[in-house]
């Protein structure tokens, strides 16, 4: 009713838009959604809790009451953080306004589709040892060795967003160190393959840990072109 709506905007303390309907067009006697303002000024919803009375009874769910009588309950939609896409479209929408700014966008390092490319300086000498150095690296890792130039290359890394990139070439190869380029950092370190997965361990610590969805060498993947 009518009390109800104005205690729940009383309590979200924030502007709210009220529609109240006459007759009963959907298969929820009340909604709510909590919407954003993206960057393009735009509306969205990123929540949404729904009091549905009409899949109970079409599929039948009853309960006994109090009275001993069969009820037919209310079912809740509840959807408080949003579905995946949702959820990654805000993830989206917080860097896109971080960019505005001129801040460095980047993903969570656990949700990163690729954590690791590394980048060989010339790939018919040294892929072979990216691909064996990726079997080691505890983390999302692939192989950009594709005939661009190694500029070219690291720049595609950079607008992926990638977290680590690591360059590899002769000394890399020589001496077992790695010069990694840290996106959350803006600088560069030098790791061994342990005390790099000690540093990717740390991050994924309490994470969910999934593989490549691609083939691990970029020249292996279909190319969109726009």
């Amino acid at each position: 009713n009518r009390n109800y709506a104005v205690q729940v905007a009383r309590k979200a303390g924030r502007p709210i838009l009220l529609e109240l309907w006459d007759k009963r067009y959907f298969y929820f006697v009340t909604k709510f959604e909590i919407n954003v303002v993206d960057s393009q000024g735009k509306s969205s919803a990123l929540s949404t809790v729904q009091i549905d009375v009409e899949n109970p009874r079409d599929f039948g769910i009853k309960f006994v009451g109090s009275d001993g009588q069969d009820h037919i309950p209310l079912m809740l939609h509840t959807s408080l953080s949003g579905s995946i896409d949702r959820n990654l479209y805000a993830i989206l929408e917080q860097q896109a306004i971080g960019m505005a700014k001129g801040q460095r966008a980047s993903f969570p390092f656990w949700l990163a589709p690729t954590q690791v490319r590394l980048i060989p300086i010339k790939p018919e000498e040294h892929t072979a040892f990216c691909q064996e150095l990726a079997t080691r690296i505890q983390a999302r890792v692939d192989i950009d060795e594709r005939g661009e130039s190694l500029n070219r290359r690291i720049r595609s890394a950079e607008k992926e967003w990638v977290p680590l990139i690591v360059v590899v070439g002769r000394e890399e190869v020589e001496s077992g160190r790695l010069p990694v380029r840290v996106r959350e950092e803006k600088e560069q370190r030098t790791f061994t393959v342990d005390e790099l997965n000690a540093f990717v361990r740390e991050r994924m610590a309490g994470k969910v840990t999934a593989p490549l969805s691609l083939p691990p060498l970029l020249s292996l993947r279909p190319i969109f072109r726009g």
